[in-house]
């Protein structure tokens, strides 16, 4: 476009200079009013000329511009420097006209918000800025065992431990996750997701720290592997814990991920599950029941999460509950259950997975509103 506009204006000063200089012709100089009359008409063909071009620049000028402000591809070809300074600005402008309160820290918000989003949660400076688990599904498994059968199950043997220990209730609970994780870029085919949790507990008397944690994982059931397990010190009496890691490949852009994780717990000090993110994960579905023997348990589900128009952020019930959220979870974001004897006992000691209920009574009895 610059090429045409100096090429118009060339021939615009051309012709107003031919004007001039026939206009300058002497009168006694032979065909001097011809010459004059030529002259005239570069002069006015030129005049004419300019304002016609500036309107065509004008209109040329102002549909470049609206281009430019409807159209945002040309973002694309700024760098990344003068990007990250242009949204800057523009984060601080909104924050300044929405904002006129001198007690308000609108800047430290605007710095917040650039190092949450453009450092971790969408693709920046970090190696795995960017990354987010999709479709985060997890099933909880609670049974109830005696001390002994728990035992017996780890293959440990009963020596020096009293009957009355050995028929104390303890947990098992059994959590298996799946889910997928995206990364931003396909291009890179060295990216690996590390597998791995941490967690903690109160451990268990006559039971040992070794057995209390069992992890696995890898791609699916069939493909998963032990997971190692490494044991923090403990404080305040804790039982700590690192599970992994394990390296997963990406496969164009994307890597499946599945867990197993089985822990024994105390059910009169941990009657609970607290279950947080560390990645940005994107919609969530997880369900927990009760099996095998033991005294019927009303679970109460809880969500930790922003508001989202799709979502179960609460529910209660005998034997199970489960939770969905269709949206973003930040990190620290998750879920919450814990569990209570019901109070109006099953009629069998012993129940089937998700095949007995206790009456609506005795639920709307247990379970006070959040």
């Amino acid at each position: 476009m610059s090429d045409m506009i100096r090429g118009a204006w060339a021939q615009i000063l051309l012709a107003l200079s031919v004007g001039l200089l026939a206009l300058s012709y002497r009168e006694e100089w032979r065909y001097s009013g011809l010459v004059h009359h030529l002259g005239t008409a570069f002069v006015i063909a030129a005049v004419v000329t300019a304002f016609w071009h500036l309107r065509e620049v004008s209109e040329v000028i102002h549909k470049y511009v609206k281009a430019i402000l409807f159209d945002y591809t040309y973002l694309t070809r700024l760098r990344l420097e003068s990007l990250m300074e242009l949204r800057s600005k523009a984060a601080k402008a909104i924050l300044q006209k929405a904002a006129d309160n001198p007690a308000y820290k609108r800047d430290e918000l605007e710095d917040w918000l650039d190092t949450l989003l453009y450092d971790r949660l969408i693709p920046g400076k970090a190696p795995s800025s960017g990354w987010y688990r999709e479709n985060y599904v997890e099933q909880i498994v609670i049974e109830y065992l005696t001390l002994q059968e728990a035992r017996e199950y780890e293959g440990l043997d009963a020596a020096n431990i009293s009957s009355t220990d050995l028929q104390s209730m303890i947990m098992r609970v059994t959590t298996t996750t799946d889910f997928t994780v995206i990364a931003p870029n396909v291009s890179d085919e060295n990216l690996s997701y590390p597998v791995g949790f941490t967690g903690e507990g109160c451990g268990l008397l006559n039971f040992p720290d070794e057995k209390l944690i069992r992890a696995s994982g890898g791609r699916d059931q069939i493909t998963s592997a032990p997971l190692p397990i490494k044991p923090i010190t403990a404080k305040r009496g804790q039982f700590c814990w690192e599970a992994g890691p394990m390296n997963l490949a990406f496969e164009k852009g994307k890597c499946r991920v599945w867990t197993e994780m089985v822990e024994y717990k105390s059910p009169l000090r941990e009657s609970f599950i607290l279950n947080t993110m560390a990645l940005l994960t994107h919609n969530l579905t997880v369900s927990i029941h009760q099996i095998g023997a033991g005294p019927a348990q009303v679970f109460v589900g809880q969500l930790i999460a922003t508001p989202s128009t799709d979502m179960r952020r609460h529910d209660a019930a005998t034997y199970r509950a489960s939770l969905r959220y269709d949206g973003w979870l930040f990190e620290d974001h998750g879920y919450h259950f814990h569990w209570f004897p019901a109070v109006e006992e099953v009629s069998s000691p012993h129940h089937e997975r998700n095949s007995q209920e206790v009456s609506e009574k005795a639920v709307r009895a247990a379970v006070q509103p959040a």
